[in-house]
This record gives C-alpha cells, structure tokens and sequence, in this order.
C-alpha cells in the first residue's frame, strides 16, 4: 500500500507526505529428493521453514522556493521486521534436527535530508549549485530462539540463544557544482561522511558472560568525485566520472557473535576509486542508448577466514 499528497501552500511552497505499508510470509526454497520429486513434482520448499517481512515507512516534506532556487527538506521513519523460522540441522551433510531457529531482526529508523539548489550566472552559462546535509539513526535489536525438541510448529522458542542491541548513526554533508561551457559539463563534488555502530550483546549461550560485545566504532570518511559529459550531438553525449567510495564493516564483520570468532585490530574501512566512460542519447523519439565502460579499484578488502571448522577470523584481505 502507498498512499502520497501533496499540497501547495502558495506558488512557492509545497508540502509533501507519504505513507507506504509492506507485508509478505513466504517459505523457503529448498529440501528436494528424488522421492519428493517423484511424490510431487510442484513441491519445491522447505517444510518448516517461513520467512515473514514487514515494513512501515512515513515521510514528509517541504519545500521553498522558484525554479532558480529550491530548499528542499524530508524527514522519515520507517519499521521493519524480519521473522524467519528454520529447522535446525541443515548443513551440507547433517541429518535434519528436530527443531526450529527463530530469528527476528528489527529497525528502527528516523531520519532528515535537507537539500539546497541554487542556479547563477556565470561565463554567459547558467551554473547549478547544490549542497545539503543528511542524517539517520537506526535501533536495531536482534534475538535468536530454539523450541523444545520436537516442536516443529511454534512461533517463539523456549529457549533464547542471542540477544542484542544494534545502533546506528548515519551523517553526510555534502557539495557539488554543475558547471555548463557550450557543449562540456564539469562537475565536482565533495562528501564528508560519519557512520557510528554500537553493539551491546546481552545473550548468547556460545560465550562466557564476561566475552559478550559491548563496544563501538566510528569512521569519518572524506570523498571526492568528478563528472564529465560532452555533446557531441543533439541528445547525444560522451560521459565519463571518476569518484571515491568507501565501504564500513557491517555488524557482523566488526562485531562477530560467533563464541570462536576473532576480529583483526586493524579492521578498517575499504576504500575505493570508481572510473566510468559512457556514450548515450536519444536517436529518435522512441528510442535511447546507454553503452559504458567501469572500473573499480578496491583496497583494503576484508572478509572472513576460517581458522577452524567453527571459527573464523574477520581480517584485511588486500
């Protein structure tokens, strides 16, 4: 469901707002043997196994201004679970258990993104100026439950395995400038980013009490990028960009929850340099191209490597 309004307080402001609703409960896909294949040819999921999804999102909006120059700000929160249940014992090679894993993985986000675009004149050219802030915070708990042995049918466990408290807080200020000269455009763009995690882990019965998570970690990252683009006819152009990126631990690359698992001291960040060129347009009414060539360079790669058959260690790569 999406419901949206829009109502225009004169011929300069607007206000905006949003309402949207997701719902689906699915099983998995999986289990196959030849005998179920014989017995029913259109069975193709997992007995025990469903997967719930729900997600609640609402935004509003305001914006001020003419066409020249435009102040544009959103505010958001949104809910999402996801519930799954699974049977237990389905690793390559082990005989199916006899109960069920129920893990459930909450969010909770608000948010705000203000935007200003500001158009003046410059070398008989129009040139568009845009910079702007953004900023999320996210409270996320998490909890992993078994049931009883043989109960195959439950919606809660009887036992609770982990249980923590996930959060984080996201900020970006950010600036660019389209600069237009005849048939060329040159834009640059700078980002400053800050992403905090917190973990505070209060269960989990694969650690002693005193080895349980409660730390944090913060990265403040500068960017930089440049577009390109060149007419080379009408609705057709040469692009090219080149701009940094980076890319941050995840929860569970920086706070492990498995009771053999290390984390290397030197977990940083991955950065990244991404190179585009590109021919597109718009030959005809009816018809547009986009043909490009990209390249990545990644460093500082990390990942996860096995120490033993039930530890792993989350260590730089390259």
């Amino acid at each position: 469901m999406e419901l949206k309004m829009y109502y225009n307080l004169d011929d300069k402001q607007r206000f905006t707002a949003t309402l949207e609703s997701y719902n689906a409960d699915h099983g998995e896909p999986g289990g196959r043997t030849v005998a179920d294949f014989a017995n029913n040819r259109d069975q193709n999921l997992l007995e025990n196994d469903r997967v719930r999804l729900d997600r609640l999102f609402a935004s509003v909006g305001y914006e001020l201004g003419e066409d020249d120059a435009k102040w544009i700000t959103k505010a958001w929160a949104s809910d999402v679970v996801r519930y799954s249940k699974r049977q237990t014992g389905q690793g390559f090679g082990t005989v199916t258990g006899n109960q069920l894993d129920i893990n459930q993985h909450t969010y909770h986000t608000v948010g705000i993104d203000s935007r200003v675009r500001y158009d003046y004149d410059l070398a008989e050219e129009t040139q568009t100026l845009t910079f702007g802030t953004t900023y999320m915070d996210i409270y996320a708990p998490i909890f992993l439950e078994r049931t009883a042995a043989g109960d195959l049918t439950s919606n809660r466990g009887v036992t609770r395995r982990n249980q923590a408290i996930r959060e984080s807080r996201y900020g970006a200020l950010f600036a660019e400038n389209l600069f237009r000269y005849d048939r060329f455009t040159f834009t640059p763009a700078i980002r400053l980013e800050y992403n905090n995690q917190v973990m505070n882990e209060q269960i989990n019965v694969n650690k002693a009490p005193g080895n349980l998570i409660d730390d944090s970690r913060t990265e403040v990252v500068p960017l930089a990028g440049l577009g390109m683009t060149y007419e080379v006819a009408d609705k057709t152009e040469l692009y090219g960009n080149v701009s940094q990126s980076y890319k941050p631990p995840t929860y569970t690359d920086a706070f492990p929850l498995g009771g053999a698992d290390t984390i290397s001291e030197n977990l940083d960040a991955g950065e990244l340099l991404n190179y585009e060129i590109g021919f597109r347009g718009q030959p005809v009414s009816w018809a547009t191209f986009d043909a490009s060539l990209f390249y990545i360079d990644y460093d500082g790669r990390f990942g996860r490597v096995s120490k033993t058959s039930d530890a792993r260690s989350i260590k730089a790569l390259a």
